[in-house]
């Protein structure tokens, strides 16, 4: 029987997010509420009104971060500045002495959800010197500001630099009245439960009795992250606070907002009038939230309006009692369904966690008409004949919480299974499925079947092609009266081979030395196939790929056999190879190092069988001649001479040798001249060839770095004339300067003095 383990829907799948906190990153909430105490000194002509001032703050003790201010050891004294109007006339900041500290109990409100070790909530009520305040037309004030938040708040931007503003407006109707704020009952839990309807009363309680109005609402910042500068308004603990008004914190749109603080599909809401908040986390994480309740006269006039800062964490809700059956499935009215395929003694598995909280368990079937009780944690019952059975597990522990789940055990005739493949599976196509199976008369049974490369099928004995080769795991699945399940798994080694395989012969003639490539083309060929080959000529090879040279003449049979792994096998012959005998190519030259001046050059060859000659000089000629004679260009440098040979069979070879023209330069300057025009020696410049040289320049200048003569052509003389048609140049000593290219020299430079004599 495969069976899977289902588990009891009774808590809630949320990922346990704990806040991150350090340095100041330690408030989790807060607010503040007054008390009108009458008025001053008990003068009603003082025009002036005591109160009594008080603070909540609720910090994270275990999340790392600072201890209260004002508290013992504490580096920071909390301060709170009050402000009369929005004009910010500030009256003196009042320093306040530690707090008055206690336990918030963390449960979210189910005595059964076992609560996280790491959750500890603490308040601390502040208590302020009672202050005097004149009656004013204009609203006070009470500030404190502190930074910063948590950093793993969820739905706000840049949580770990924002701070936070408490404060309570004491309005001119209130001053008038001599007014008391609502004060809130409860805090609401730290920890709730995501996937779980949440609820929580947070009503307040007013002692004049004025009428109530409760709404969600947007906390403010206040303070920063400036650790240099603590108490600027930019500071960790701002001294004195700033005056209002002030900014909301930034929810992260559009999943949040002030009135859906906990994302959009989690839906809380609160009763205006009566304060209660319900709705589902859905979301993970933690998510600050801001609660307001505004006090209304009897003429509707607003008295007060008291602000909470507080913060939800969304987190695992692991409940204390849980059952978990090792089951099939869970049915539609959540009863465990536990299906067997033989009648007779069956073990439940029961896998509840937490069972040391389990304090009572057991079991209660009705088997023959009566119910029978069983006590055992995980019970063997034996229910005899096949049928269908009702029963119920109770569990509870000692704290009160309890839990029950139905169980329903369904006892049926199971399937023999069995099934082989009936055709060949050393043939390439599609494999036969005979279905051995053996159920029971009048049994439904609905087949699946798993190949093992990811196809499937429901019929009882299906045919079914693979596309890749191997060993398969091949799954059948038999499902009895859709309740039954039956599983059987055998290996298939599908290893086929073609009747008639595909080899591609490299050519049926060839000269010798002859590459000849051979290939086998199959497309469910891998690498665990032997493929040997035999070339006919004495060497053997292995692979779907193989080059083979054949060294000599003749007529080969190739032969190739494959065996697959599962002993398949296949052997072909080949079409046979004609390979001829080749001729080889050789020559040498003289003279082996030729010059630009002596650039003809004597080819000899020294072929072996060779019947035809077909020479290539660089490009610059041709010959069929055996032995050829050649002048290159008297340019220096390289030349790759091509001689291609034919044996009388048509077969052909080629060598490629390269011969190197070397540059000699043979030019001479006179290192005088006379132009006197009697027809001897009018002219300067130089003698000698100039062969492939390039570039060719000439300049002459006289004794002070005058040019007189500047000519690219190797023809043109100076005739004593600057530039050769200006004035008569003076007898004496001039500097000549000849520059040409030299192939293999590079640039030529020669210089020297030629005497002008008239």
């Amino acid at each position: 029987m495969f069976k899977k383990s289902w588990t009891l829907t009774l808590f809630i799948f949320c990922l346990l997010i704990l806040p991150n906190l350090g340095f100041a990153k330690h408030i989790v909430g807060g607010e503040l509420y007054y008390e009108c105490l009458g008025f001053t000194n008990n003068d009603s002509n003082s025009g002036s009104r005591r109160y009594q001032i008080f603070m909540r703050l609720y910090r994270d003790v275990l999340g790392g971060g600072a201890d209260f201010d004002s508290a013992p050891g504490s580096t920071v004294t909390a301060s709170v500045s009050i402000y009369r109007g929005t004009n910010g006339a500030l009256i003196p900041v009042q320093y306040l002495e530690a707090p008055t500290r206690s336990t918030v109990n963390p449960n979210p409100g189910n005595a059964c959800v076992k609560v996280p070790p790491t959750v500890e909530i603490e308040e601390g009520l502040y208590v302020f010197r009672e202050i005097d305040l004149p009656i004013s037309n204009e609203s006070y004030f009470i500030v404190y500001q502190r930074c910063c938040r948590n950093e793993a708040l969820t739905n706000i931007n840049d949580p770990g630099t924002s701070g936070a503003t408490y404060f309570i407006e004491i309005t001119p109707e209130a001053q008038q009245t001599c007014n008391n704020s609502p004060q809130f009952n409860e805090f609401p839990p730290f920890l709730i439960c995501a996937g779980e309807p949440f609820s929580f009363n947070h009503a307040a309680t007013d002692v004049e009795g004025n009428r109530l109005e409760y709404s969600f609402c947007s906390p403010f910042l206040g303070g920063g992250p400036d650790n240099v500068n603590p108490r600027e308004e930019t500071g960790i603990a701002p001294d004195p606070d700033a005056a209002p008004p002030y900014q909301e914190v930034s929810f992260i749109q559009p999943t949040y907002s002030a009135q859906q603080p906990l994302g959009d599909a989690s839906n809380f809401q609160i009763d205006a009038q009566t304060g209660m908040i319900t709705g589902t986390p859905m979301l993970n994480g933690q998510f600050v939230v801001g609660v307001c309740v505004k006090e209304f006269d009897a003429n509707n006039n607003l008295l007060s309006e008291v602000r909470r800062d507080f913060q939800f964490l969304v987190t695992v809700c692991e409940k204390n009692v849980e059952i978990v059956i090792d089951s099939d499935s869970i049915a539609a009215d959540g009863a465990f369904v536990i299906n067997n395929c033989s009648a007779g003694s069956l073990n439940i598995s029961n896998n509840s966690t937490q069972s040391t909280e389990i304090q009572d368990f057991r079991w209660e079937f009705e088997i023959n008409g009566s119910v029978q009780t069983f006590t055992e944690f995980s019970p063997t019952i034996d229910f005899g004949a096949p049928g269908t059975y009702e029963g119920t597990f109770f569990i509870s522990n000692d704290t009160g919480c309890e839990d029950s789940s139905q169980v329903r055990v369904s006892l049926l005739p199971g399937a023999d299974l069995d099934f082989e493949v009936s055709n060949d599976p050393c043939l390439d196509g599609p494999l036969q499925f005979d279905n051995l199976s053996a159920v029971a008369m009048g049994t439904n049974t609905n087949w699946q079947w798993d190949f093992g490369d990811g196809g499937t099928s429901t019929d009882q004995a299906p045919l079914y092609q693979y596309l890749e080769v191997g060993t398969k795991e091949v799954r059948l699945v038999a499902i009895s009266n859709g309740l039954c399940t039956d599983t059987l798994i055998k290996s298939i080694d599908y290893f086929p081979l073609p009747s008639d395989i595909p080899i591609m012969a490299p050519f049926a003639m060839g000269c010798y030395p002859q590459d000849a490539n051979f290939q086998v083309s199959f497309p469910l060929l891998d690498e665990s196939y032997q493929i040997d080959w035999d070339f006919g000529d004495g060497n053997v090879g292995s692979g779907s790929n193989v080059l083979h040279t054949y060294l000599s003449g003749g007529v080969f049979q190739p032969r190739i056999q494959i065996v697959a792994p599962n002993g398949c096998q296949i052997d072909s012959l080949l079409d046979p190879i004609t390979i001829d005998e080749a001729p080889m190519a050789a020559f040498n030259f003289d003279p082996i190092n030729p010059s630009s001046l002596n650039s003809t050059v004597n080819f000899a060859d020294q072929s072996i069988m060779a019947d035809q000659w077909n020479w290539n000089f660089a490009g610059f000629g041709n010959s069929n001649e055996q032995n050829p004679v050649f002048t290159f260009p008297d340019s220096a440098g390289t030349y790759a001479v091509q001689l291609i040979v034919t044996h009388t069979n048509g077969c052909t070879d080629t060598l490629v040798q390269s011969l190197s023209i070397q540059s000699i330069v043979d030019f001479f300057v006179p290192n005088a001249f006379s132009p006197n025009n009697d027809g001897v020696n009018d002219e300067f410049k130089g003698f000698g060839p100039l062969g492939g040289r390039t570039d060719f320049e000439m300049a002459v200048f006289n004794r002070w770095g005058d040019r007189v003569f500047f000519t690219r052509d190797p023809n043109q003389g100076w005739n004593g004339k600057k530039n050769n048609v200006g004035d008569t140049l003076g007898d004496g000593a001039y500097v000549y300067y000849v520059t040409f290219k030299d192939v293999t020299e590079g640039l030529i430079t020669i210089k020297g003095l030629v005497n002008l004599l008239r």
